[in-house]
């Protein structure tokens, strides 16, 4: 800047002398050069003294601020999270000129950046979360617990799509009525994979619980989650005063996002937890799986002191019956069979195949009597069914035994299925097409082992 003041100070008296045609002696006397030269000196100097205090000083705070910015993201992205403030970064603004607004915009960048990181660290650490979880009730918990701190939420639930209907999988601090909540609304925003936020509604039945009694909230989010444009579940949020977070930013749609591909796994993992339980040709639970129940049943009637009945069932002469018309026939008769067994028992009763032609039906909380009752209308059912081929009709018969927990001769479960599995060889024994109850030898003769016949 000093040269440039030295080249203008140069310059000046022959521009005096083209532009202004003044006299020559006056202009090129030593005394108007040297002022000329001193003056453009002077001025180099102003100016670069200038931009040493104002704009260098401007530029070093900025590249000061940006080596701190640039150190900080090689520590692997703050591994302190009280790095994570931008205004420990920011530039004061001094003025409303050009450099004032340039400031401003770096202000912003840096609060816009630091946005971005958190929210990507979240994002991670969410998603960190999600991966050690396995079950779907683990996964829908860890998901509206973040959810509940990110939006500043009070109260959340949330709910998968299982075979077209919602199942509420996870509850957290809510009081919801499911049969208020209109499903055909909450499907229209799963099909549609829209964001909605009320702020004023009154007939919602949802409230929060505080302890000491529920309160009705401000606002209700409904965040859809949606993997490959295929609906898989529903976040419901709950707050009592106002959301902290923008639900339709580009960071809230990413946290959102992110959770849907763990429930379409969870949802995965549940089918196939379902095919690993059901026996492929009757549709009914296989053994390891049907054995699995009833031991947990088995515990839970111990536990609370209730009873609990099993049925033995096996198809009569169905060695026979392979024998003769051959194993596809025998089949079709094991699928119509467990098919019978399926439309007679209730939502609380299951049923398994235990072994080639036999079948155990369980009953939680059911008397020896209300079991017979049960093998009764399948037994009845089986006699009448008649099973149409190209090249003949045939029908079917089965035996059972009946044994129910608690008893003195039965302390566990495998006593338990014994039990029944000697009181269906008596049935048999009795000429098959029976039911036998079983009961103790050391009971009075009258309640001994005898055939019930339809």
């Amino acid at each position: 800047m000093v040269g440039l003041g030295t080249i203008v100070g140069i310059s000046f008296p022959f521009f005096t002398y083209l532009i202004l045609d003044l006299p020559a002696d006056k202009i090129f006397s030593p005394l108007f050069f040297s002022l000329c030269m001193a003056t453009g000196i002077a001025v180099g100097l102003c100016n670069y003294y200038l931009f040493n205090i104002v704009v260098d000083l401007y530029l070093r705070r900025i590249q000061s601020k940006l080596a701190t910015f640039h150190q900080n993201l090689e520590n692997l992205f703050w591994k302190n999270d009280n790095d994570l403030n931008p205004l420990k970064h920011f530039l004061k603004v001094d003025s409303a000129d050009t450099i004032g607004e340039i400031t401003e915009e770096y202000n912003i960048f840096m609060a816009t950046f630091y946005k971005l990181i958190k929210t990507e660290r979240k994002t991670a650490n969410f998603l960190e979360r999600l991966q050690k979880k396995v079950k779907m009730g683990a996964m829908a918990e860890t998901i509206v617990e973040v959810f509940k701190e990110y939006f500043g939420a009070d109260g959340g639930c949330l709910y998968s799509m299982e075979n077209g209907r919602l199942r509420q999988v996870n509850n957290d601090s809510l009081d919801i009525n499911n049969d208020a909540i209109d499903h055909n609304f909450c499907h229209d925003l799963l099909n549609k994979g829209e964001i909605v936020v009320f702020e004023d509604f009154d007939n919602l039945q949802v409230r929060f619980n505080i302890g000491i009694g529920s309160l009705k909230p401000n606002a209700i989010a409904y965040l859809p989650l949606t993997y490959q444009s295929q609906p898989v579940g529903l976040c419901i949020l709950c707050t009592n005063k106002e959301f902290k977070a923008d639900f339709f930013s580009l960071e809230s749609r990413n946290l959102i996002n992110q959770a849907a591909p763990f429930i379409y796994n969870g949802l995965l993992m549940k089918k196939l937890e379902v095919l690993a339980a059901v026996d492929e040709l009757t549709g009914l639970f296989n053994r390891r799986y049907g054995m699995k129940r009833l031991n947990e049943e088995y515990e839970r009637a111990k536990r609370h002191k209730l009873p609990l009945a099993v049925a033995m069932l096996d198809i009569d002469h169905f060695k026979q019956l392979n024998d003769t018309y051959g194993h596809q026939v025998g089949d079709e008769v094991l699928k119509d069979f467990s098919g019978i067994i399926g439309e007679e028992i209730r939502v609380s009763e299951f049923a398994l195949r235990y072994g080639g032609e036999e079948f155990m039906v369980v009953i939680p909380g059911a008397s020896a009597e209300n079991c017979h009752l049960v093998i009764e209308r399948l037994r009845r059912k089986a006699e009448n069914l008649q099973i149409n081929f190209p090249q003949h009709q045939l029908s079917f018969t089965f035996s059972a035994g009946i044994a129910v927990y608690p008893e003195e001769s039965i302390t566990n479960q495998t006593q338990l299925i014994k039990a029944a599995d000697t009181a269906l060889y008596q049935a048999k024994n009795l000429g098959r097409n029976q039911i036998v109850i079983h009961s103790s030898t050391n009971l009075p003769a009258t309640l001994k082992p005898q055939s019930v016949t339809g």
